[in-house]
């Protein structure tokens, strides 16, 4: 699914989800399961929020354990993405848990102002790309 305009979606069961074109996708409470590449891919300008959402990454075989790549994570660096954990419950303070044989890195290319998340991902690589806004002084 790609979002290029504001929407809400409810928890559930998704292949992709990919937001652009300076669109906000609000998360409601819940779970998100996504089962295929790229998975969620928050892009230029576009922002993802929420309260009490966990994404779990898995692959096309769900539910059962993944046993080849499956969903990932992209957020690139003027995007955003600021829902937050449960505080209660079993996916207490647990923003993102990838199933522990995805092998898909998750790629954060973002600037200092992301807020702290908790992501589970045992199989996968975690790719940082720290950016920076740089102002070039005018003739």
């Amino acid at each position: 699914m790609t979002v290029s305009t504001d929407r809400t979606l409810a928890p559930g069961v998704y292949e992709s989800i990919t937001v652009t074109d300076h669109a906000t996708l609000t998360l409601d409470p819940g779970v998100y399961v996504l089962t295929e590449l790229p998975g969620l891919a928050v892009l230029e300008n576009a922002s993802v929020q929420g309260t009490a959402v966990t994404l779990y990454l898995t692959c096309n075989d769900y539910p059962a354990p993944c046993t080849t790549f499956g969903a990932g994570f992209t957020l690139t660096s003027s995007a955003r993405y600021t829902a937050s954990a449960p505080t209660t419950g079993p996916y207490a303070n647990l923003t993102l848990f990838s199933d522990r044989a995805n092998p898909t890195p998750l790629l954060l290319a973002t600037t200092a102002d992301t807020p702290t998340a908790t992501i589970y991902a045992s199989n996968a690589r975690l790719l940082l790309a720290a950016t920076a806004t740089s102002s070039q002084p005018t003739p």
